[in-house]
């Protein structure tokens, strides 16, 4: 996974979940960042640069909606998360 091309992972993945339909009201989403360990060089370093993938899960469906790949010196997970909520439109 060091040569994974995670941005055309992330528009792979979120091309193939929008064929699961509108998201219904009802639908529980949990919204969290993971970081991948083989980006991870020094575990106790905080100012080290990682990746982590965002990902939004649907609790009924048990399926995740759609991710978001994110370098963690460049952007917060905050934003990222606000990115995906538009993109999947949970508003």
């Amino acid at each position: 996974m060091v040569n994974l091309d995670y941005e055309e992972l992330q528009l792979v993945f979120n091309k193939w979940s929008q064929h699961y339909g509108v998201i219904p009201s009802s639908e529980w989403i949990s919204i969290d960042g993971k970081s991948l360990k083989n980006t991870v060089s020094n575990y106790d370093n905080a100012k080290q640069n990682l990746i982590s993938c965002v990902s939004a899960f649907a609790h009924q469906r048990r399926l995740v909606l759609g991710v978001k790949m994110m370098s963690n010196k460049q952007e917060s997970e905050i934003y990222v998360v606000r990115e995906l909520i538009d993109l999947l439109d949970l508003t």
